[in-house]
């Protein structure tokens, strides 16, 4: 995934995601879950490469869910494949 609008530093013990996508009424708890584990992973480039499966078992959902919320970032422009 490139695209990820914000990214965490490596050394750093949180992950910050911005405001405007909490506010986007269009992305679910789904999109936003998946969102925050890509921002997580995300280089200083604003890339990152989990695996679907790492990402369903970090947030704790099935795989289609993840699939499907990738898409609805994709849709939205939060990030790009």
């Amino acid at each position: 995934v490139t695209g990820v609008q914000t990214c965490a530093l490596p050394i750093s013990p949180f992950t910050i995601i911005e405001d405007a996508i909490l506010d986007d009424q269009r992305i679910r708890k789904h999109g936003l879950l998946v969102y925050w584990i890509l921002c997580r992973y995300a280089d200083n480039q604003a890339q990152c490469f989990p695996s679907i499966r790492k990402i369903a078992k970090e947030g704790r959902m099935s795989a289609s869910s993840v699939c499907a919320a990738i898409e609805e970032l994709k849709t939205n422009g939060y990030i790009e494949l």
